[in-house]
């Protein structure tokens, strides 16, 4: 960590010149400048967390994950009702596979701002990649009941359902998730040809899978064409 913990009296303006250029540069996905700035900004205030929440974003975009968490712990220290940084901390911590560190996390944020639909929807990832599938079901349907246009955990909801061998409920998320990414994606022309979104293919397949479980052949013939003609078209506009 390349930055001074030295006290001045500088003109906060400097302060914040450096830290929106930071910013400025994280925009532009210019990463590795963006920390310089942002470490020059600490250099004038060394305990101000939300410049160690930005550089700690910065270094995760980095995958430097001992940096970032160290960012995001100092920043959650000089600030404990700092949710973003519980958020994006959280985050990390599943990229670096401790669940539970994670799930403790969301917790926070969901403390923190109990309506945060995307807080309830990455602990239910967490939750069922630990194999606790009811408890992931539960917050699935925490994070839709505050963002009913969340297609990711109607998908991942309908994933867990399925282990749960509950294939109607799968069905009826996949459907609920493909309408989301349809509405969103849906060209007036020709919705289907236009649309090319990878989780929209995998969620046709998927819902295929679990109609043949069904015995609805017809059904799954339909939605195994469908992947046919979207990963087609997905080619084309990566050629």
């Amino acid at each position: 960590m390349f930055f001074f913990n030295k006290k001045s009296s500088t003109n906060p303006n400097f302060v914040r010149a450096f830290l929106q250029k930071g910013l400025d540069k994280m925009q532009a996905g210019n990463y590795q400048e963006a920390v310089l700035d942002l470490e020059k900004a600490l250099e004038l205030e060394a305990n101000n967390a939300e410049i160690f929440f930005h550089l700690g974003s910065a270094q995760a975009a980095l995958n430097d994950q001992s940096q970032a968490m160290e960012c995001f712990n100092k920043a959650i220290k000089l600030n404990p009702v700092f949710t973003k940084a519980y958020h994006y901390r959280g985050i990390l911590l599943m990229e670096m596979n401790d669940l539970n560190g994670a799930i403790k996390d969301f917790n926070r944020v969901i403390e923190l701002a109990p309506k945060t639909a995307e807080a309830y929807y990455l602990k239910g990832l967490c939750l069922a990649q630990a194999r606790s599938f009811q408890d992931a079901v539960f917050n699935y349907d925490r994070a839709l009941a505050f963002n009913p246009d969340l297609a990711e955990a109607y998908y991942f909801r309908g994933i867990v359902k399925a282990e749960l061998e509950d294939y109607l409920g799968a069905l009826n998320d996949f459907e609920e998730a493909m309408e989301i990414l349809r509405d969103t994606g849906r060209s007036k022309d020709d919705p289907l040809a236009s649309f090319v979104d990878p989780k929209f293919v995998v969620a046709f397949y998927q819902r295929g899978v679990y109609r043949i479980v069904l015995n609805d052949v017809e059904g799954a013939k339909e939605d195994l064409a469908r992947v046919k003609a979207l990963a087609g078209n997905n080619n084309q506009a990566q050629a």
